[in-house]
């Protein structure tokens, strides 16, 4: 907030200077400078709209669209621009288009006016001139973001993803001078679940992702990566200091920007969020982060905003410690696991599977592609060596929640087990603890 203040400041004093030898009033600027902080880019284009009474697409300097008031023309796709850089604007009869540049040393966006009558050019590009400083600042900002995230991109996702003893909290300080790295944040996992994405569409995702929260909250940290985005989020933003465990504030924008995303690119998110710790802890929200998101894909859930502390069971599970989810899952899937190493048989799979088909054995070996008697005879001799009776609810409940606790170890890389030690640690009964 600071930063921003400062800025405004210095815009300001700038500007009036300039405009008191204009005799240009200021005001109009410099609400649009606190709308487009507080709401983002809706509240620009919606404010002109009102006052030229004609649709308005706002783009960057390439014709990627950022915002349009049309709803058959998408964010994020990409429209021919029509103006040479030595042009102030340009308007086109054919099209009754006004194309109106944003400019701070360079061409930073566009301003484009749609279905305009060629008599309210001059008095619209009085109204355009308003929106330069705020949408100035909305340019810069994006690329002071984009280049001060680089550095922290390519460092923090080797801290989270590859658990490389980077220096967090230094890294932090040294992108974001303006952080206060004193009070606690929580992380959110933003995964996009469709495959085969168009390239337009990705590339217009990552600056709208970090335009989006930018502007509605310029605190938090944002870092992208090859399929999902991980947001750095204060827990004291937005009134979370006296209530930080309220979902719908905690999550509001965070919902939001998942409803514009899937509305307007035909995409579905899921959306996992950590828990708040200090800063040098953060690493325990992205984990609890990722394991929301792949406890649910395990469930074949998609399309959820899911906050760790709402796991219920495995929320207990997994808020121990790695070793002591390991014991609990192999102390009751360990034999299982054993006798698949040693005589390659896929039990433990046939298990997933009749577990995952609500016990109907019929489904589960259409799923396998096998004969239902090799089904039943495969859960004979399951229950053998974990010594339980699969026809009992209660059992067959805990040894799907041992799976999909195991299944989300493995794929984080925490299930690597020793094969030598399952003798010990599962068939010796002095074990059970």
């Amino acid at each position: 907030m600071a930063h921003y203040l400062q800025y405004k400041y210095i815009v300001r004093e700038i500007m009036k200077a300039v405009y008191d030898e204009m005799s240009i009033s200021l005001e109009g600027s410099f609400d649009l400078l606190d709308g487009i902080y507080k709401e983002g880019l809706p509240f620009v284009a919606s404010y002109l709209e009102k006052h030229i009474h004609s649709p308005i697409i706002i783009t960057n300097d390439t014709g990627n669209i950022h915002y349009s008031t049309l709803p058959e023309i998408t964010n994020g796709k990409c429209i021919p621009l029509k103006l040479s850089s030595n042009q102030n604007y340009s308007y086109l009869q054919s099209e009754r288009s006004l194309y109106y540049p944003i400019v701070h040393n360079r061409i930073l966006g566009f301003i484009i006016v749609k279905g305009l009558h060629p008599n309210h050019v001059a008095e619209t590009i009085s109204i355009l001139s308003d929106a330069q400083t705020p949408l100035t600042w909305y340019f810069l900002r994006i690329t002071q973001v984009n280049e001060s995230t680089k550095a922290l991109d390519k460092s923090m996702s080797k801290y989270f993803f590859q658990k490389a003893d980077t220096d967090f909290k230094n890294n932090f300080q040294e992108s974001y001078r303006t952080i206060d790295l004193k009070i606690p944040y929580f992380v959110s996992v933003v995964k996009i679940d469709n495959t085969g994405l168009t390239d337009d569409i990705k590339k217009f995702l990552n600056p709208f992702t970090k335009q989006y929260f930018q502007t509605k909250q310029p605190e938090i940290i944002i870092m992208t990566c090859s399929d999902c985005y991980v947001l750095f989020i204060p827990a004291n933003m937005e009134g979370q200091a006296s209530r930080v465990g309220s979902s719908d504030i905690k999550l509001l924008n965070i919902k939001k920007y998942k409803e514009i995303v899937e509305n307007n690119y035909n995409v579905t998110l899921s959306i996992g969020v950590g828990q708040t710790y200090p800063l040098p802890l953060l690493r325990q929200s992205f984990q609890e982060a990722q394991i929301v998101l792949t406890l649910n894909r395990l469930m074949e859930k998609k399309g959820l905003v899911q906050e760790f502390e709402k796991l219920g069971i495995y929320y207990f599970i997994f808020s121990s410690g790695v070793q002591s989810i390991k014991d609990y899952c192999l102390k009751n899937l360990g034999p299982l696991i054993q006798y698949d190493n040693v005589t390659g048989s896929d039990l433990l799979s046939t298990l997933r599977t009749v577990l995952d088909c609500n016990y109907n054995l019929k489904s589960a070996s259409d799923h396998l592609f096998i004969h239902i008697n090799t089904v039943h005879y495969r859960l004979k001799k399951i229950e053998q060596l974990l010594n339980i009776d699969l026809s009992a609810f209660n059992n067959r409940l805990e040894l799907y929640t041992v799976i999909k606790v195991w299944d989300t170890l493995k794929i984080h890389s925490y299930a690597d087990v020793d094969p030598e030690s399952y003798d010990t640690l599962y068939f010796n009964e002095n074990s059970f603890v």
